[in-house]
């Protein structure tokens, strides 16, 4: 779920820090927490640091994390129309998919 804060749009994750690739894995339908996968150990803010470069890649706009610097529960601030997060965080969810299918031979 994508709230509204101040103009700006809002999303709750669940950092998985340590993992082989960064992308947002999947939404949990049932309270909109996006589980956000991260090549950084949590170490010195290594892992801060890559979620909002990257993220700030995804979306081509300045991310930064509203809340949570000390734990694996935040919450990204975006600012973008919620709609626009949506889509772009679906998008990258399937790049995700698709990336780990096994290829067929």
């Amino acid at each position: 779920m994508v709230e509204i804060s101040h103009g700006k749009s809002r999303i709750r994750v669940v950092v998985k820090t340590h993992q082989p690739a960064f992308g947002f894995v999947r939404k949990d339908e049932w309270n909109g927490v996006w589980v956000l996968h991260v090549r950084a150990l949590p170490l010195k803010s290594k892992a801060n640091r890559e979620i909002e470069y990257e993220c700030t890649r995804l979306f081509g706009v300045p991310v930064k994390i509203a809340s949570g610097l000390s734990s694996n529960h935040k919450v990204l601030e975006i600012p973008l129309p919620p709609f626009q997060v949506e889509r772009i965080l679906t998008q990258s969810q399937q790049t995700q998919l698709n990336q780990n299918k096994p290829k067929e031979l």
